[in-house]
């Protein structure tokens, strides 16, 4: 791709490299129509895929299960494979590293786009049409109305799991997460993995927000607390976090008197639920039909003609591979729209009002009487993909439902999973999973021991094995943006 030469005008302009955008830009290229330029905030392409380092993306797209910089990677690796077999008189698509469109604006041929760039400076480019993958933010402590001090110590699990994964930060040590949405079990997880307490996570739903298998693999294997209908309502400390004071809350989220739990921690992670971040494309007059989310027609067209929108900045996926999904379709409808406009008219004009996604259903059936039934009738959650199957004897689901079954269960038996973490070589974070799983008792004592071992090395390597107990556990390392 071109990170040099920029034009000031072209077909089709792709706000942001994630999952989205990173499958919307190579279905356009498979299409033929190289004339676009990607847009992306951070240094590299990837979005949020480079901090997300555990495994269980790609099942669906690549149907390998895969970290999330490996998802990012391979997308970007087949990016320029596309693009090395066009002839090379053929113009390039342009990519635009560390620049934030500020501004999205129509001028009667299309779209003016206004970026501010760390390398580029302030600019213009003009484009037909726009596919907006701006993926989504995070509710913050004052989304959720939580009163107390303003200590440090208060963080989004996002911007945890950045601090952590991406540059190595350690953000306190006695942590208290509220919310149970799939990115604050994970972190759950991760912090666990890397030596913190994490007393508890907190959800003031009656029932779980994220997934079963999350709930299992990052909560149950580790011992970490769930507490259902549960919020905090105060928070303690003068300069950093010193605790924090709960309420159950009822049915109407009204605080239930007598109920209060304090706990005693330094950290405060909030993982309550993600909006999808529009403000780049508002200013074309995009509508949103519930305050938060674009209105789109059924080839993924917002009610500005041109102006397309996918993955989370359309709707919160429960899967990275659901929003690349929705990117590739997205950048079908463009070429359509570029090509033969009438056609495209014609067919959105026949499939109605109907909307291109399914949002999922809360699984409101997922609480604490739910739980405790899976116990009293020994059911196991599989965590061996997103579905969460529910496996006992005789009851497996698929092949490696059984085994995963039979392996838990048997006298040897014991709760294990690949496990992910970061190593250091040569003053380069990278991020670290293992091939096979693990057995959770032995997980931090690997981790600790696959950090020393990284430190030694000279140079990058795609893999490191590592011994204990007698056994040899191999771990992938990914590769910096390939670019």
């Amino acid at each position: 791709m071109n990170t040099d030469k920029l034009r000031l005008k072209y077909k089709t302009a792709v706000i942001g490299a994630g999952p989205a955008g990173l499958a919307a830009a190579g279905r356009l290229i498979h299409g033929g129509m190289t004339d676009f330029i990607i847009i992306e905030r951070e240094h590299e392409l990837g979005g949020i895929l480079n901090q997300c380092i555990h495994n269980g993306f790609g099942l669906e797209f690549y149907h390998e299960d895969l970290t999330g910089p490996q998802f990012a990677r391979r997308m970007e690796k087949e990016l320029l494979e596309e693009l090395s077999v066009l002839p090379e008189t053929t113009e390039k698509p342009a990519i635009l590293c560390s620049s934030m469109v500020t501004a999205t604006l129509e001028n009667g041929r299309g779209y003016e786009v206004q970026i501010s760039s760390r390398t580029k400076g302030i600019l213009t480019i003009e484009a037909e049409t726009v596919i907006t993958t701006t993926g989504c933010r995070e509710r913050t402590r004052g989304n959720l109305e939580i009163p107390g001090t303003r200590p440090a110590g208060i963080f989004t699990a996002g911007q945890a799991q950045n601090l952590i994964n991406r540059h190595h930060y350690a953000i306190g040590r006695k942590i208290i997460i509220q919310g149970s949405g799939d990115i604050g079990l994970i972190m759950a997880r991760r912090l666990t993995l890397e030596g913190f307490d994490v007393i508890a996570v907190l959800e003031r739903l009656p029932y779980l927000s994220g997934l079963i298998r999350n709930k299992v693999q990052c909560l149950d294997h580790f011992g970490i607390p769930l507490h259902l209908g549960r919020q905090i309502t105060d928070i303690k400390g003068r300069g950093r976090l010193s605790s924090v004071l709960t309420k159950a809350l009822d049915k109407d989220f009204n605080p239930l008197e007598g109920s209060e739990l304090r706990f005693d921690c330094d950290t405060i992670l909030i993982a309550a639920g993600l909006i999808p971040e529009l403000e780049s494309v508002k200013t074309a007059g995009v509508e949103l039909f519930d305050r938060l989310r674009p209105e789109v027609n059924t080839g993924y067209e917002t009610v500005r003609p041109g102006l397309f929108a996918a993955g989370n900045c359309l709707h919160i996926n429960d899967l990275a591979d659901s929003a690349a999904v929705e990117g590739a379709n997205a950048a079908d409808s463009v070429l359509k729209y570029l090509e033969a406009p009438d056609e495209f008219r014609a067919a959105i004009a026949e499939s109605g009002s109907l909307r291109p996604y399914k949002d999922p259903l809360p699984e409101t059936e997922l609480n604490e009487d739910y739980f405790n039934q899976l116990k009293d009738e020994n059911y196991l959650v599989c965590i061996v993909c997103p579905k969460g199957c529910l496996l006992r004897e005789g009851e497996y689901g698929c092949r490696r439902g059984e085994d995963y079954y039979k392996r838990t269960v048997s006298p040897a038996g014991a709760y294990s999973q690949r496990i992910h973490t970061t190593v250091e070589i040569c003053g380069e974070i990278v991020p670290a999973v293992s091939v096979n799983e693990v057995a959770v008792s032995s997980a931090r004592d690997l981790i600790i021991r696959l950090k020393s071992a990284a430190a030694s090395l000279s140079c990058y390597q795609e893999e490191l094995a590592v011994k204990i107990n007698k056994c040899v556990y191999v771990f992938k390392l990914c590769p910096p943006s390939i670019r």
